[in-house]
């Protein structure tokens, strides 16, 4: 093999290292929200009628359903930490925290 041909060889299997790599670390830093949190919370009427929680996306967090109901497939949850666990410990993590300042009266 002639040496140019041996240095674009190389040279194209390291591009293709680099872009094979970037692409695995991106999936990797953005966990992806299930569907199921994205969906509206679905109530259907049953004997039980109990408590059970949904994930707010605009509130961006876990909150009790104002009726009582059963939940249906979807985004109702029976417990809340269930739905911490589904949906809050996926969404992006890179969300700036903002410190809030305490105002002294003098």
């Amino acid at each position: 093999m002639k040496p140019t041909m041996w240095l674009i060889f190389v040279t194209s299997l390291v591009i293709m290292a680099f872009i094979v790599e970037n692409t695995a670390s991106k999936n990797r830093r953005r966990p992806r929200m299930p569907r199921r949190c994205l969906d509206e919370p679905d109530v259907s009427s049953c004997r039980a009628l109990l408590p059970f929680y949904f994930y707010n996306t605009t509130k961006r967090r876990c909150q009790m359903y104002p009726e009582l109901g059963c939940p249906r497939q979807g985004n109702g949850f029976l417990d809340e930490e269930d739905c911490l666990q589904t949906c809050q410990d996926n969404r992006r993590r890179f969300k700036p925290k903002i410190k809030q300042r305490v105002l002294r009266s003098v």
